[in-house]
């Protein structure tokens, strides 16, 4: 540590007395000794060294415009008035000479924060201080820079003192524990709140490692490695969920964050604070609240799937009508001609799988694709499949469906939810655009970068400023009593932010425009959703 101090001076050509003396100045600032003391024996040991008659060290206080204090006077003594001199200084920004005294400038981080003066007692030899002492005053610089940091972390951690006390009552009262961590001694202080809640007795612990131990073997290695990235100054603080027994021996969900609030002058962790939050009611409400999304998700998906149900009847109706006509052609087999058997077969096979596709469709978006996993699909099947049973209601309610997807799109998804969106985004548009004189719906897409874009719009005039902001909130909804549960655009953004995409209103356009972007492949999903 001590010879960090020294890495930017050539010592060669100062004098080795003045170094042994700045060195153990230093070893006694690191000690903690006290401040004057040091710089009373730095500076005897100086004139000693520079056969100097007199002496004094100041820091310069920018706060108070360039005054100078004393901070260490030798040979007092001699009656001579070096308060005197400095008092008369306003400003050194280079070595200078002031009743008969040398002054050096002192800098620190490329601040002026001190100065040395020295008169030698033969008065020829002051023009030879400078040479003398010009590679040491650096050194000099950082042993007063350290010396007002030390003070200003005291002055403060004073002050703070009564601020701590008042939060650590804010923090009993509201039941989250809390820990001082001194890391000089490796002595550490738990709060009552913090072992109340565990269960545990204060001599159950002697140290970090003892804590350390409670926390689940799945977490433990994750929290350590947290905690010492900010030890390390890699981040600004310990932010980390984890598991910790209790004496119990059941495990609670908790959320810590701590953050090192003193370093030493090398940036050596001295002193971390943290506070601990219970977070096992949290998640237990967090997971009710994702069990009753999930429900929501349903009744949502359920809902839409009626709205079309007199549609996906009749696209049913119509392939069936078709097989049971040809089938009363094929009674008369014998009088048919070859031609017009094949002719039979091939309209009640495109019949048959007509149908097929409808309740392939339709077991595909009815069924919870939450936990399927996630897969490459072209974004033309996902297409295909919900306009087998849209299409009706698309053509009985006059809606011209405009489709233009870009060859070959493929994105990487969970086929079921995105199934869901899509669905969806075309009820809505039909049930807006239902009174409009010009009725369509376009879905187009395109690559920009590692997303594939698709822009769903329809002929409605857009979204209305006053209520652009609320469309994505849950229950929120324009349709009628009975039309509509105000689920769909919230949960359809939920949907695309888990797959790593965006799900937003296109407010620049002339007409109502949601654009979603999703990835294409499995690497850009795991990005965009980190």
């Amino acid at each position: 540590m001590v010879s960090m101090l020294f890495h930017e001076v050539d010592v060669t050509t100062t004098p080795g007395e003045i170094v042994s003396l700045v060195q153990r100045a230093h070893e006694d600032f690191l000690d903690r000794q006290d401040p004057k003391e040091v710089f009373q024996r730095l500076l005897n040991g100086l004139l000693v060294a520079l056969d100097g008659r007199e002496g004094f060290f100041a820091e310069v206080d920018a706060e108070k415009r360039g005054a100078y204090y004393l901070w260490a006077v030798s040979e007092p003594e001699s009656g001579l008035h070096i308060r005197d001199k400095i008092e008369g200084l306003r400003q050194v920004a280079a070595p200078t000479v002031v009743q008969g005294c040398h002054v050096f400038p002192l800098f620190h981080r490329q601040q002026l924060i001190g100065t040395l003066g020295l008169s030698p007692r033969n008065e020829g030899a002051s023009g030879t201080l400078e040479a003398r002492l010009t590679p040491a005053l650096w050194m000099f610089g950082v042993l007063l820079g350290l010396l007002r940091e030390r003070k200003q972390l005291e002055s403060e951690f004073r002050a703070g003192g009564q601020k701590e006390k008042s939060l650590r009552m804010a923090l009993d009262s509201v039941g989250d524990g809390y820990w001082d961590w001194d890391y000089r001694d490796r002595s550490l202080y738990l709060s009552e709140a913090w072992l109340e809640n565990l269960g545990w007795d204060r001599q159950d612990f002697e140290s970090y490692e003892d804590v350390m131990k409670l926390i689940h073997d799945e977490d433990r290695e994750k929290t350590r490695n947290s905690l010492r990235e900010h030890l390390d100054g890699k981040t600004l603080m310990f932010d980390q969920a984890y598991r910790m027994r209790c004496r119990s021996g059941e495990y609670k969900d908790l959320l810590g964050r701590a953050k090192v609030i003193e370093r030493d002058e090398f940036g050596q962790p001295l002193r971390v604070v943290g506070i601990v939050t219970d977070m096992t009611n949290v998640r237990r409400m967090q997971d009710q609240l994702m069990s009753a999304q999930k429900n929501m998700v349903e009744s949502a998906k359920f809902s839409a799937l009626g709205v079309m149900a007199a549609g996906i009847a009749h696209e049913i109706n119509n392939p069936l009508a078709i097989i049971h006509a040809y089938t009363e052609v094929l009674e008369n087999f014998s009088r048919l001609t070859p031609e017009k058997v094949e002719k039979s077969r091939r309209s009640i096979q495109r019949s048959v799988e007509r149908i097929s596709k409808i309740v392939k469709g339709l077991r595909k978006v009815a069924r919870d694709g939450e936990d399927d996993p996630f897969e490459s699909v072209a974004l033309q099947t996902l297409t295909d499949e919900i306009l087998s049973f849209s299409s009706e209601r698309l053509v009985n309610k006059g809606v011209d469906f405009r489709v233009d997807i870009e060859k070959e799109a493929q994105i990487w998804c969970q086929p079921v939810q995105v199934s869901q969106v899509l669905l969806n985004l075309i009820n809505n548009s039909i049930d807006a655009i239902e009174t409009h004189a010009q009725k369509w719906v376009s879905l187009k897409s395109y690559r920009r970068g590692a997303m594939v874009v698709i822009e769903f719009s329809d002929s409605g005039s857009g979204i209305p400023p006053h209520i652009q902001a609320k469309i994505f909130e849950p229950f929120f909804t324009t349709k009628q009593v009975g039309k509509g549960t105000g689920l769909g655009l919230s949960i359809s953004r939920s949907i695309i932010e888990d797959h790593g995409g965006r799900f937003f209103l296109d407010t620049h356009q002339g007409h109502t425009c949601f654009v979603i972007e999703i990835p294409a492949t499995p690497a850009q999903t795991a990005a965009a959703a980190s």
